[in-house]
């Protein structure tokens, strides 16, 4: 596949979807200089592209019910990680589960209702491995869009 062209237009469009997803293709024009119709070709190429892959939205945990925030790393070996992978897939706790290179085999966000829910999900996770839990206290960077770095001039 090739690499998108994404130019600073697109960047900012980016930036403005991932902040209001919903916004219109004429607000996001005027915010950014173009056409309605233009903005919605560059949104069109985008996702053509693969570089928007959908719309979402954010949610306060908090508010769904869900206060308790952690990241678990996971060590297991491969004779249990079928278990494991059933376990994930029926813990509606895990938002996100990603497989990783090191001593953890996976590392997984998650949500509970209580210091009681996480225990128990550590409980069912340790059936099929070592588990490391880590509270999330605070979100200093919240979910931000990726950069690829800037190319640096020589002088």
């Amino acid at each position: 596949m090739r690499k998108p062209n994404i130019d600073k237009i697109d960047e900012k469009i980016l930036e403005i979807l991932a902040a209001d997803s919903r916004m219109s293709y004429r607000e996001i024009a005027k915010r950014v200089r173009l056409s309605a119709p233009a903005a919605m070709e560059r949104i069109a190429k985008m996702r053509e592209a693969g570089v928007i892959q959908g719309f979402t939205i954010s949610v306060d945990r908090a508010a769904l019910g869900l206060p308790v925030q952690a990241l678990m790393r996971i060590a297991t070996d491969t004779s249990r990680g079928a278990k494991l992978m059933a376990t994930i897939a029926a813990a509606p706790e895990i938002e996100e589960c990603h497989k990783v290179t090191g001593a953890d085999s996976y590392v997984l966000k998650v949500s509970a209702s209580s210091m009681a829910g996480l225990d128990d999900l550590v409980d069912r996770l340790s059936a099929a491995g070592v588990v490391n839990t880590s509270l999330i206290l605070a979100t200093p960077v919240p979910q931000r869009l990726p950069r690829a770095p800037k190319k640096s001039v020589m002088s």
